[in-house]
């Protein structure tokens, strides 16, 4: 029998609440390492919002927490973490995941949790946690919670790696366009 909360998700866990729901997320937040990626998985209403904020309960966020659908993401800062909860939703193509700039607000230790996370492959690291969730009924009763995650340490580093390319990516082309503006500019004052 499984003990370990991360264990017990990866055989799939049922909870008959929502609130149920939401302690179980806070038990498996406090396990997750720093700057840790979660893939959110689940159909419309599957309960993706209501693991979030179990995972801020976790965190020691007292705040709110309600789906960013229509910001795409808000940022919640606990007493230990500060969790980005991003809604790939209303997303029209994943390059656009690119134009927000949440990176910046990456500061560790964070958490970054996605919800529908397939409209934006490219933001979801190798070494990400993901989990699917599925609804019994209309109840609220989460029918299973299951987790899967790389426990190899390479594979985070790797992810993280990703994370500053990227960064130094966008700094690049901001840097370019900088220097291209100069240039214009430089024109038009002759």
């Amino acid at each position: 029998m499984a003990t370990n909360i991360c264990d017990r998700l990866r055989l799939g866990v049922t909870t008959p609440t929502a609130e149920e729901t939401r302690l179980l997320a806070a038990e498996w937040a406090a396990a997750l390492p720093a700057d840790a990626t979660v893939a959110l998985h689940g159909d419309l209403g599957a309960g993706k919002t209501t693991w979030v904020q179990g995972m801020a309960r976790g965190f020691g966020i007292a705040g709110p927490v309600t789906s960013p659908t229509f910001t795409i993401y808000t940022l919640h800062r606990g007493g230990s973490r500060m969790l980005a909860h991003m809604d790939a939703y209303r997303l029209g193509s994943p390059g656009e995941a690119d134009d927000l700039l949440l990176e910046e607000f990456l500061v560790s230790p964070w958490c970054l949790a996605v919800e529908w996370p397939d409209r934006v492959p490219a933001w979801i690291p190798r070494g990400a946690w993901h989990l699917d969730l599925e609804i019994e009924d209309d109840a609220g009763s989460l029918s299973e919670a299951k987790a899967e995650a790389s426990a190899d340490a390479a594979k985070a580093d790797a992810a993280k790696a990703e994370l500053e390319l990227r960064r130094d990516l966008r700094d690049a082309r901001a840097d370019r366009a900088g220097r291209r503006a100069d240039r214009l500019a430089g024109r038009l004052s002759r």
